[in-house]
C-alpha cells in the first residue's frame, strides 16, 4: 500500500479521458472489457484475454499505456 495516495480523478473529464484510453487499448489488443470503474486513485477492470498471455504482462501494459494516454491528454 502506497505512504501516500493521491485524487487523481478530481474532475470528470479526466476519468471520462481513462475511460476512453481503456477501451481504445482494450480493442487495438484484441480484449474484451466488460467493466470499468474509477474511484478517487484506483481503476478497477473486468476483462476478458487469451490464455497465451499473462496476466502480469497485460496488467503492466495496461497500467504503462494509460499513463502515458493521460499524460499526452493532461499536456496538451
Amino acid at each position: 500500500m502506497p505512504t501516500y495516495r493521491y485524487d487523481i480523478f478530481y474532475s470528470k473529464q479526466i476519468e471520462k479521458d481513462c475511460d476512453l484510453i481503456f477501451n481504445n487499448i482494450c480493442n487495438y489488443q484484441g480484449y474484451k472489457l466488460y467493466a470499468l470503474e474509477n474511484i478517487d486513485d484506483q481503476v478497477h477492470l473486468f476483462a476478458e484475454f487469451y490464455s497465451t498471455n499473462s496476466l502480469s504482462k497485460i496488467v503492466r501494459y495496461l497500467g504503462g499505456e494509460s499513463s502515458y494516454g493521460l499524460f499526452k491528454l493532461i499536456l496538451n
